[in-house]
């Protein structure tokens, strides 16, 4: 293979097929006057009775789309790759491998280059004219050069995927790193295989995650480019049902400040006496937004994480008036006005979260003071629910680790069965496929059973009658588990299912039997 630029008079196509549409050309155009043509066009010589005098006519193999794009830039000749010898037979081959097998650039180094653009003063939405995608896209791109060096390895990895990375780029540094010490050992990310976007899912929810609740959002909000924009089909057609989240942390606590500002506002305008409040007691959602203490208009609250039981619309003789801010579960941001219950005057400082771990120590009161001072100092990385959490893990883990160098027993096979298995079964399969009544007895028979019985008992009870393709269905060409298991065709189902509706039919002209109609059974 060879190459030489050669005169656009000169060169043919094998067909009037056109390749893409003519905004679609112009875009093309528009990239290689900026940047040159990259790629030169591949070709093989043409000979037809008729060619241009003067001139060898070839054929174009690959590169129709640069042919038409420097046509219109109003080029003379470009450059081109000859196909010879033993090439030109393999012409439909190198075509393909070519215009089909081309990989796309990782998302990450597209990024790279539309930062690059964005730096050297070139306007998004120009950009997205000139790559044909839309403006939003471009900026998600963009927004993926802030993620963690060990999630960008991750997703060049393969381990998860682009609408997946632009949830984890909400993420702040710390949950970024905590995704990282999470998944980095893992199974999936040491083979590089996908992570389950449940478990990404998962993870998120825990973390700080900008979701574009209905009362955050304003008019300029909108048309805002720095969203994920999960629920754009045209982006991530997978995640059409999910959430939308704000890319601006720095902006969406604005939003929070202004939403909660407004409503303590509205709040004490009404209810005057409560003018002097400054204990907001919130929910742990909301709770993830606020500061420690928070300024909203001229005063500074005291957070105070409340559930149901810790405020009261009845004052007691010491309690605090506070204001309470809660998400209800139609995701509507609800204030009122009540009392702080547990803040009185001479109840004193609360006890910690961490006291009540640090008595099963059973530590000299000194040393319990100091436990108790040291886990407060690192709450930021281990909460109270971090200590419950990893001690039921890691003793969970220590007892099983024990328990799998012991041999197994039948009673443990029957308590699976029992647990796992046999809850809610249908009585008569298991006395049809055992021959025992389903009780205790019966139970520890199954358990005795060869393997293969044992897995066949099991196998037949996980079906019922709703696994079976319906009467409405039954024509429709889809595998069905529950056949493939029985070993039957459809064809066969359906004639079952004649007979069955043939001994349900009653005679003709037989009236039902006087009590047992319709208007009977109403009455």
């Amino acid at each position: 293979m060879k190459e030489k630029r050669i005169g656009l008079a000169g060169l043919r196509f094998s067909s009037n097929r056109a390749y893409g549409g003519e905004g679609d050309i112009q875009i093309l155009a528009e990239d290689i006057k900026r940047n040159g043509l990259i790629n030169p066009v591949t070709v093989k010589p043409f000979f037809p009775e008729e060619v241009v005098a003067g001139q060898t006519a070839y054929e174009v193999i690959a590169g129709r789309r640069r042919v038409q794009a420097v046509t219109m830039l109003g080029w003379k000749d470009v450059p081109c790759r000859i196909l010879d010898g033993d090439e030109v037979g393999r012409a439909g081959e190198i075509a393909g491998s070519e215009n089909i097998n081309r990989l796309s650039m990782h998302p990450l180094d597209e990024a790279a280059v539309f930062q690059l653009l964005v730096e050297n003063g070139r306007p998004i939405e120009e950009l997205s004219k000139q790559y044909d995608r839309p403006a939003s896209a471009i900026w998600q791109r963009i927004q993926l050069l802030g993620l963690s060096d060990d999630i960008k390895a991750m997703f060049r990895d393969g381990c998860f995927s682009l609408h997946a990375a632009a949830m984890l780029k909400s993420l702040d540094e710390k949950g970024q790193q905590a995704f990282s010490e999470k998944f980095k050992g893992s199974p999936y990310v040491k083979e590089k295989k996908e992570i389950p976007i449940s478990d990404i899912r998962s993870f998120i929810s825990g973390r700080l995650n900008n979701k574009l609740y209905k009362f955050i959002i304003v008019k300029e909000c909108r048309a805002c480019r720095k969203r994920t924009f999960y629920n754009d089909k045209e982006l991530f057609p997978e995640l059409q049902y999910a959430e939308d989240s704000c890319l601006d942390s720095e902006c969406y606590l604005k939003r929070w400040n202004a939403v909660i500002t407004a409503k303590i506002k509205n709040l004490k305008k009404a209810l005057p006496a409560h003018d002097g409040a400054a204990v907001l007691a919130v929910d742990g959602k909301i709770k993830k937004w606020l500061v420690k203490n928070p300024v909203f208009g001229g005063t500074t609250y005291e957070i105070r994480s409340a559930g149901y039981d810790e405020t009261t619309d009845k004052p007691g003789e010491n309690d605090v008036p506070c204001i309470r801010i809660e998400l209800t579960w139609q995701e509507e941001l609800k204030a009122g006005i009540e009392y702080w219950k547990h803040q009185t005057a001479s109840s004193g400082k609360q006890e910690s979260g961490f006291a009540p771990f640090v008595k099963m120590l059973n530590l000299p009161e000194n040393e319990a003071a100091a436990a108790v001072k040291a886990f407060e100092a690192n709450k930021d990385k281990l909460d109270q629910w971090d200590v419950v959490r990893k001690v039921k893990e890691k003793t969970f883990w220590r007892l099983m680790e024990e328990r799998a160098k012991q041999p197994p027993s039948v009673d443990e096979v029957a308590m699976y069965l029992r647990n796992n298995v046999l809850d809610g079964i249908d009585t008569k399969i298991f006395k049809l496929f055992t021959g025992d009544d389903y009780s205790e007895s019966g139970i520890l028979k199954m358990a005795n059973l060869p393997l293969e019985k044992l897995f066949f008992v099991m196998a037949a009870m996980k079906y019922r009658e709703n696994h079976f393709p319906s009467l409405k269905d039954i024509d429709k060409n889809e595998w069905n588990e529950f056949l493939s298991w029985l070993g039957i065709m459809r064809n066969a189902v359906k004639k079952l299912y004649q007979e069955e509706i043939r001994a349900l039919m009653p005679p003709p002209g037989k009236e039902a039997p006087p009590g047992t109609g319709a208007k009977a059974k109403k009455k």
